[in-house]
């Protein structure tokens, strides 16, 4: 049987865990895997992991890559194409925007809130409801104000 050389042990300084969610230290040696380490704990690499392949799978429904969602986060600022929150809102998944997409032919169109992916889903995407659902809100808001200026309510 061959003699088995064995890799000298490095001890590495503390990193930054790289899920998202943790502000753990990852901490560790460099041995048979050779790799420096990217997570605290093995949880954490897991959560990551399911994040991801979860990202990956949401996004090649709508055809799109993680490399447009990186791309449209940059175009937009950050922020909602909407109202321009820099917040993602809803559950889960809450520190990435969801893509907004046409639903007939499946093409992102850009990132949206949780609140503004909602509102469009909910009037089906059709720009005459939307465009009716303004000037319901116009008539209504200029009709809580009295004649001297003064909101009522």
């Amino acid at each position: 049987m061959p003699e088995r050389k064995h890799r000298k042990r490095i001890v590495l300084g503390p990193q930054e865990c790289a899920a998202e969610d943790c502000d753990g230290m990852a901490r560790e040696r460099a041995g048979a895997r050779g790799g420096i380490p990217k997570y605290c704990s093995p949880g954490c690499a897991k959560r990551q992991k399911d994040r991801n392949a979860d990202r990956r799978k949401r996004y090649a429904v709508h055809g799109s890559a993680l490399s447009d969602y990186d791309r449209l986060l940059l175009e937009q600022e950050g922020r909602c194409a909407i109202c321009r929150t820099s917040s993602p809102g809803g559950r889960g998944d809450a520190t990435r925007f969801p893509f907004d997409h046409d639903h007939e032919t499946s093409r992102p169109r850009g990132l949206l809130c949780y609140l503004c992916n909602l509102g469009l889903g909910a009037f089906q995407d059709d720009p005459e409801r939307l465009q009716s659902a303004i000037a319901y809100l116009e008539k209504h808001n200029a009709a809580a104000v009295t004649p001297r200026g003064e909101k009522v309510g």
